[in-house]
């Protein structure tokens, strides 16, 4: 690919960008491009270094409109190869190139422009490290926002627990209590029943025979109970199975604990 260099013409003495565009001959001059084969890529980056130069946004001139629109016709000649090696071969014969006239306002407006002002591939560059940047920064605020809200779930959780567990402590110590006040209240007096009265003489008798203890002539006796059996059989009975004989040692073994402790 040829490098682009300034024509021979006198152009490279114009310190005016749209007087040197429009006082240009022909497109290869329009472009600074030496008069033989371009390649699209070359005619590209010249139309993009002089429209930075004189686009009516970048240069006062009064007429840099229309000098935009000399340069950018020039590259419509020049980057499509058949168009450029038709004007090649018409300039080196000696036959000077048709100037096609300036399109109108309203249909230089509706016509196609070319990006005048490409961004640097330095700035492209900045841009992509820019982007991603900011989608690992998203990246991460989205785990750590996750991060925090598994720890929100685990403390809530860990202080449910501990009150759960409070809780089932402080029942468990009224109980504790309950149970040692009990064991150590003293044993409650049992009320003796009245005397009823001596019954008339006639009926003393009868009266003495039917009132008789039933562990009359008991010749064995559970103490903690306070009741008599003629067996051992009987005893060893009661003991087994008495329900009243089972609550009557569980009191007694509270009784002692409390009093060890």
């Amino acid at each position: 690919m040829a490098a682009a260099a300034p024509v021979p013409s006198g152009m490279a003495q114009q310190t005016d960008p749209v007087e040197a565009t429009l006082r240009a001959p022909d497109s290869f001059a329009v472009l600074q491009l030496p008069l033989q084969k371009h390649e699209a890529e070359a005619v590209r980056s010249q139309y993009r270094r002089l429209a930075r130069l004189v686009h009516p946004d970048k240069n006062a001139h009064p007429k840099a409109e229309a000098a935009f629109h000399r340069l950018a016709k020039a590259f419509d000649d020049l980057h499509d190869p058949e168009s450029q090696a038709g004007i090649l071969t018409t300039l080196r014969s000696g036959t000077p190139q048709q100037r096609s006239p300036s399109p109108p306002p309203a249909a230089a407006a509706a016509a196609q422009r070319w990006d005048y002002n490409p961004k640097p591939a330095a700035q492209e560059e900045v841009e992509i490290r820019e982007a991603a940047a900011r989608a690992s920064h998203a990246a991460k605020r989205k785990r750590e926002r996750q991060q925090e809200a598994s720890e929100a779930r685990a403390r809530q959780l860990r202080e449910e627990l501990e009150a759960s567990l409070l809780s089932d402590e402080t029942r468990l110590d009224a109980r504790s209590q309950s149970w040692r006040s009990f064991a150590a209240a003293p044993a409650a007096k049992k009320v003796k029943p009245r005397k009823q009265p001596a019954p008339p003489a006639a009926t003393s008798a009868a009266s003495s025979a039917s009132s008789a203890p039933q562990s009359e002539g008991a010749q064995y006796a559970c103490f903690l109970c306070r009741r008599g059996f003629k067996t051992a059989e009987l005893l060893a009975t009661h003991k087994a199975l008495s329900q009243l004989h089972l609550i009557n040692e569980q009191i007694l073994g509270m009784r002692l604990g409390a009093a060890t402790n």
